[in-house]
């Protein structure tokens, strides 16, 4: 076991090694884990409020590490893995528990003054499986058995709280582990591993909003008993795989490397089954003569230039004025500031809206990182025999990560969350999240082709109704750089939902960009809209500055 706090950084191909480790560890006690699977079952029958829904995701947690813990040290005996449990430090994990509480509810008093997020919290306005069907109100799941319904939300409610928690998932292994039973150790340990591998916890956060999707597209569909059951027992399956991938996740991260974690679970599952040698000597041969015949690589293309540096970085650096952001991140030490202005002209109504400043600030951070924020954007509406509608849009912060880059690629992963604030016309009612993948190809030194794939759940204004809607958001912008300080653009963008029962909808625009030295920049655009509803314009225009400290 690891003797060190500090986290270590996941071996690339962790999804795929987990996987084939979680099969492992399942093959070697069979019994131990139906027998875990039969005590999940027990557990999620029971009414579980909501509002306890983390404690409850940290003692799931604590037993499947236990058991996944056991097994792996090859203590695979159902009367071992029972002793693993009872071993696990649940006074240290309590009072994880407590700090966590306490923890969130000082965020949560904090976001008070953001339109009375607590209200939203317990209420359905939380983006999670276990709020969405606990407020489910249809009349076939109002029909089913009321342990079939608390089956399927908590397991499923469960499965998606250790997913969009994985510094929670953390800090829990790392109590059952042994490595520390001080809580607030586990806890900034479970943080700062999280950080430093920014990539795998944007794929557990994107695992956790497509379950979402997945129970809000059921939620609809369960008509029928045999469904449900089938959903209720799959669910709870989910959620023994995603606490053995956690596992994993804690074993790479304060443990052995992925690679020699492989051997020892591998050694640790088959050693009572036999002795049997492999002999790796033919298949290093073979490795090793394909290695030497590899053609040698040029230094221009080992190491290629970074494309977010140089005379023009400022123009891959910008967000604006495009709706795609960019795949680029600022360097550390270096900040981006964006301000800008847009008139647009409303669909059906003869009425205009302005808004500004556009702020959007960009702070580089260590390990190819950038914190992201946007600060409450101005609107003004107006609108022929309406009362003018004038207020503050919402704040969103976020995270993105550089994924790496060659000479013609270059790819990002990013995570925006928006606070439930602003005016009750522009505002957001409850929490929204956006989790983008961006990849960048560029053809030649003076053109480019970005791709970004969303997908976001946010709510409309209060003014508006409110309500939540899940989409999927294509976006594929076009540049041109003629001149090192001069870059043309052409965007089309999208979503699949363009509100709470809408269908999609896609919008163009296009535009300029001039740099007035390496560090200031100007920009004007316009954009039209080619079909449904998104954004509710016809066109628009804009204007707007960026600045690179």
């Amino acid at each position: 076991m690891a003797t060190s706090l500090k986290p270590q950084s996941v071996e690339a191909g962790w999804m795929t090694r987990w996987w084939h480790d979680s099969l492992l560890l399942l093959r070697g006690a069979p019994v131990s884990f139906v027998t875990l699977y039969l005590v999940l079952l027990l557990l999620n029958v029971a009414w579980q409020p909501l509002i306890l829904s983390i404690p409850i995701a940290c003692g799931v947690m604590a037993i499947i590490f236990a058991v996944a813990m056991a097994v792996h040290q090859g203590r695979t005996q159902l009367i071992d893995v029972g002793r693993s449990i009872r071993d696990v430090p649940w006074w240290s994990l309590s009072r994880l528990v407590l700090e966590i509480a306490l923890l969130v509810m000082a965020l949560l008093m904090l976001m008070l003054l953001f339109r009375h997020y607590l209200a939203g919290i317990l209420s359905h306005d939380h983006i999670s499986s276990v709020a969405t069907l606990h407020n489910l109100r249809s009349p076939e799941w109002q029909s089913l058995p009321e342990w079939l319904r608390s089956l399927i939300t908590n397991g499923l409610g469960t499965a998606q709280t250790m997913l969009s928690n994985a510094f929670l998932l953390l800090s829990v292994g790392v109590i059952v582990a042994g490595i520390t039973t001080r809580a607030y150790l586990a806890l900034l340990a479970g943080i700062q591993a999280v950080l430093v591998n920014v990539r795998v916890w944007l794929v557990f956060l994107l695992a956790s909003l497509l379950l979402q999707s997945c129970i809000t597209f059921l939620s609809a569909r369960l008509h029928t008993f045999g469904a449900a059951l089938l959903v209720s027992i799959l669910g709870v399956a989910l959620l023994l795989l995603v606490g053995l991938y956690g596992w994993c996740f804690v074993r790479e991260a304060f443990g052995l490397p992925g690679a020699q974690m492989a051997k020892r679970v591998a050694a640790a599952v088959w050693r009572p089954e036999s002795d049997m040698r492999i002999n790796f000597l033919p298949i290093t041969t073979v490795l090793a003569a394909l290695i030497m015949n590899i053609p040698a690589v040029c230094a221009e293309d080992a190491i290629p230039a970074n494309p977010c540096t140089g005379p023009s970085a400022l123009l891959a650096l910008l967000d604006r004025p495009t709706v795609s952001d960019s795949a680029c991140v600022v360097q550390y030490g270096q900040a981006v500031l964006e301000l800008g202005y847009q008139h647009a002209n409303l669909t059906g109504t003869g009425g205009n809206t302005n808004n500004f400043p556009e702020a959007e600030l960009h702070f580089g951070l260590p390990g190819n990182n950038e914190f992201v924020l946007l600060p409450p954007n101005n609107n003004l509406q107006q609108v022929p025999g309406s009362p003018h509608l004038q207020g503050f849009s919402a704040t969103t912060v976020g995270i993105k990560h550089e994924l790496g880059y060659t000479k013609h690629w270059l790819g990002s992963v990013e995570s925006l969350f928006t606070l439930p604030s602003g005016s009750p016309a522009f505002s957001s009612r409850g929490l929204g999240v956006a989790v983008n993948g961006i990849v960048t190809y560029a053809p030649s030194n003076d053109t480019g082709i970005s791709l970004q794939l969303g997908i976001t759940s946010q709510t409309n204004p209060a003014l508006a109704g409110g309500g939540r809607f899940t989409s999927v958001n294509p976006d594929i912008t076009f540049t041109w750089l003629p001149l090192w300080n001069l870059q043309f653009y052409g965007e089309v963008y999208g979503q699949s939902r363009t509100g709470p029962g809408l269908g999609p909808g896609f919008d163009a625009d296009g535009g300029v960009q001039y740099l007035l030295s390496p560090y200031c920049e100007v920009d004007f655009e316009e954009g039209v809209r080619l079909s449904g509803n998104l954004g509710g314009f016809t066109h628009y225009f804009g204007a707007g500055m960026g600045f690179l400290f």
